[in-house]
């Protein structure tokens, strides 16, 4: 796949499931964007995000 066709990829991270649901949602209509996984706290994420190294990272920034 070439640079121009090359989907970017995406981690969610929130602590509460709606929130995750929501930017789930707005992401949908986005085919150019593959979600990579979601976590519900911080050390999740930097496990998933250190493994995967996604693109984009959508992150709760109050979170416990």
């Amino acid at each position: 796949m070439n640079e121009m066709n090359r989907k970017l990829t995406a981690v969610i991270v929130d602590d509460e499931d709606l929130a995750r649901a929501i930017v789930r949602e707005l992401l949908k209509p986005h085919a150019d964007i593959e979600i990579l996984g979601e976590c519900a706290n911080g050390f999740e994420a930097v496990k998933l995000v250190s493994e995967r190294k996604p693109d984009l990272l959508f992150l709760d920034i109050q979170m416990p």
